[in-house]
């Protein structure tokens, strides 16, 4: 699978540098202090800049938060993309279980970023991550003929999409286990795929959904 550009092109690499550490600070300090805790003062003095350059750059908390939640989201996206760089339904699978590592890794920082994705995915294109990797996944499935010629690109990326999102929201409300959550996101994954692949696939993918299904 080919390299998606996330970086804004016209930023220096120092600037880049300064960006993805306040960044990484944004997302620390929400996930230890909570979305009310972590403010923009503290976050630019862990990051060793001037306040007034958040607001330079992000233009309001809401969007910084916003885009350290997203920042996140195409870091997990890329480690898919990199250990399964053939793309396909692997790519796919390989996807929803690093969901899963990540969110685990650092539970409460998850449950924080997950409910700001969800209440301001519009600030910064979250849509625009599952366009770009799940809709080229779509295109190369397509292009091999793994996929009916009558399904929809867009409907699969919005199902695709909700069943992440669903998946996660469930977990952080406590209402999947962290045992059970990578297998529920494999199950998002595949359902999103049953209605798009050609029936023989779709067959194979219903094995696996009653497995799961038997498991929890």
């Amino acid at each position: 699978m080919s390299e998606p550009a996330i970086a804004t092109p016209k930023l220096t690499q120092r600037q880049i540098q300064r960006r993805e550490r306040i960044l990484k600070v944004a997302q620390q300090l929400t996930g230890e202090r909570g979305y009310d805790g972590a403010s923009m003062r503290a976050i630019a003095a862990a990051s060793h800049v001037a306040e007034k350059t958040l607001y330079n750059i992000f233009g309001s908390k809401d969007r910084l938060i916003a885009m350290a939640a997203q920042h996140r989201s195409a870091d997990v996206f890329e480690a898919a993309a990199q250990n399964v760089p053939d793309g396909g339904m692997a790519f796919l699978l390989a996807f929803g279980r690093r969901v899963a590592e990540v969110t685990l890794e650092a539970p409460e920082m998850a449950r924080v970023l997950a409910q700001v994705l969800l209440d301001h995915s519009d600030l910064v294109g979250l849509n625009d991550l599952y366009e770009l990797y799940v809709g080229l996944t779509f295109d190369q499935m397509s292009g091999a003929g793994l996929i009916e010629e009558r399904a929809s690109r867009a409907s699969f990326i919005r199902l695709f999409r909700l069943g992440i999102v669903s998946a996660v929201i469930l977990w952080s409300k406590g209402e999947v286990s962290d045992e059970d959550f990578a297998r529920h996101l494999e199950l998002e994954v595949l359902r999103a795929l049953l209605p798009v692949m050609k029936p023989e696939i779709s067959a194979t993918i219903l094995v696996r959904v009653a497995e799961i299904a038997r498991q929890l």
